[in-house]
């Protein structure tokens, strides 16, 4: 059974909130679709496990562990009485291969090796056991979810350790006979106890490097026609309420100023005034909680 739920990662909601409000540059485009790409296998690897059935395991997915004082990120792992199984999920296309300890495609030499990251991500996982007074052996295998990825190796250990998206079902259906009872529940514990939060980054945007004001939700368009409750986009018809418009503007808000509290000025001045200050103070004390820091408050 999943023990968590998988939600969009914060790199990619905040590439989201920033193509709506300025032109990205190639290398963020590049990023936004990396990380869109990552979230889709991740989602299909989480709807065939579904439809095969997982009641008799235990599944954590999307998190982070604080391990021998550094910080690993898992897709997926799943716990069993008696041992762990790491799920690397790569939703990648194209033609790949492993040869002489390198991964290419087509025939370039790539910097970042989904093997090696899997070892590195198993191994924190078995010396966080070795430290427990608990018992359990520890597995591990690349999941290639996309139809569009051919695989080839030299290197036999290579194919052992990949599942591809032909043998998906059979590899889930490979823990049907498995248990969870005491044993289980205690490596799940134990690992819980290592979650922690993703590690920082940088927040180098100004709000004056983005277009200001309301964007339509269905279209994206700026072109807004203002009623008395409502905005009709311009471009294809669809209307929202001031209220649909403020909660986005939360959002992007919340994913692209992660640093900076967000205040009724700061929110009026991403939405460039286009809603009055009084409607925004009503929609903040509704959706947000609120911080007295002083003579300031916070949301």
């Amino acid at each position: 059974m999943f023990l968590n739920s998988r939600e969009k990662p914060i790199e990619l909601l905040y590439y989201i909130a920033l193509s709506k409000r300025k032109e990205l540059t190639n290398n963020e485009k590049y990023q936004l679709s990396n990380l869109e790409k990552g979230f889709e296998g991740e989602s299909l690897y989480d709807e065939i496990f579904d439809f095969i059935g997982h009641d008799n395991l235990y599944i954590i997915r999307d998190l982070y562990l604080h391990i021998n004082n550094s910080v690993t990120q898992y897709d997926s792992i799943i716990v069993m009485d008696n041992r762990i199984v790491v799920n690397e999920v790569k939703n990648l296309t194209g033609d790949y291969r492993y040869d002489n300890n390198s991964w290419y495609k087509n025939n370039r030499q790539m910097e970042s090796d989904p093997f090696i990251q899997l070892n590195r991500a198993k191994n924190k996982i078995v010396s966080l056991g070795n430290k427990s007074s608990l018992d359990f052996y520890t597995d591990s295998k690349v999941i290639f979810p996309n139809d569009d990825f051919n695989f080839t190796s030299d290197n036999e250990k290579m194919h052992n350790q990949a599942v591809m998206r032909t043998q998906l079902k059979n590899y889930f259906r490979s823990f049907r006979n498995e248990t969870i009872g005491d044993n289980a529940k205690n490596i799940v514990q134990l690992i819980k106890n290592s979650i922690t939060s993703k590690p920082d980054t940088a927040d180098f945007i100004n709000i004056s490097e983005l277009k200001q004001g309301l964007y339509c939700g269905h279209c994206s368009s700026f072109n807004l026609l203002k009623g008395k409750f409502q905005f009709k986009c311009s471009d294809c018809g669809s209307i929202e309420s001031y209220e649909t418009h403020l909660v986005r503007a939360m959002f992007d808000y919340k994913y692209l100023f992660p640093s900076h509290p967000m205040t009724r000025l700061s929110l009026l001045q991403l939405i460039d005034y286009k809603i009055n200050k009084n409607t925004v103070f009503c929609a903040l004390k509704k959706h947000c909680y609120s911080v007295k820091k002083g003579n300031s408050t916070y949301y």
